[in-house]
């Protein structure tokens, strides 16, 4: 049975919205399932390698031009 979202960073917004299902991003993004749980419930720091990874998996998934501060909060 698949957890239950409840999405509070951006990442899971985006990913609840687009009906992204976290294990198929997780696939696509080579991260691991639980880190990526984790994260859409905005429990972590996530590493410029996992943030790059994950962007470039929802980029294409939607075939959009996604950006890493449409899922993460990035300090400039």
């Amino acid at each position: 049975m698949a957890r239950p979202l409840n999405p509070k960073s951006r990442l899971g917004h985006f990913v609840v919205k687009r009906k992204i299902p976290p294990k198929v991003l997780a696939d696509m993004s080579g991260c691991s399932p639980p880190d990526l749980y984790l994260l859409i419930r905005e429990r972590g720091n996530p590493s410029l390698k996992f943030v790059n990874r994950v962007t470039a998996a929802c980029r294409l998934l939607t075939n959009q031009p996604v950006r890493a501060s449409q899922l993460f909060e990035i300090e400039e």
